[in-house]
């Protein structure tokens, strides 16, 4: 897992503009109890949209932990650190967990996102692991004709 963050943070880096939508692919995580036998490679496919220069929306769904599809949604209110790092909390309902018998849950977690114009990662930390998302910018003033650019 780790060793993907080198090439996600020189890939990303730039001093353009950023998109305002991303395509955010939730790729790994790491339990600090390493007991039990979770899944670590939780692979899922979300969209994010910057809805003001301080908030945004997120959505998406991926391969939990427990071996189950999870469903969330919510909103990620950063604090910039220098150009490229923004820190700050997520808040929002995540589902299928045994906690809450697979129903949405309200979830609130620190959030470190590092993004250059068009690629970026994020490290989310949850009350039992460290989950890496990876993300992919959308420019929406490149969709004509058909063309989407990532």
């Amino acid at each position: 897992m780790w060793r993907l963050l080198p090439i996600i943070v020189l890939g990303g880096w730039s001093l353009h503009a950023r998109a305002a939508d991303w395509l955010a692919s939730t790729v790994a995580s790491y339990h600090r109890n390493r007991e039990p036998r979770y899944n670590e490679r939780n692979w899922g496919l979300g969209f994010e949209r910057d809805f003001a220069q301080d908030t945004r929306l997120i959505g998406g769904a991926h391969r939990n932990s427990h071996y189950r599809t999870s469903v969330y949604a919510g909103a990620y209110t950063p604090i910039r650190w220098g150009s490229h790092v923004r820190i700050g909390a997520l808040g929002g309902v995540v589902n299928g967990y045994e906690v809450n018998e697979k129903r949405f849950l309200p979830v609130v977690m620190p959030l470190a996102q590092i993004e250059g114009k068009s690629a970026g990662a994020d490290l989310i930390v949850g009350t039992s692991a460290i989950a890496l998302q990876v993300n992919a910018g959308v420019d929406r003033q490149e969709f004509d004709g058909g063309r989407y650019w990532i």
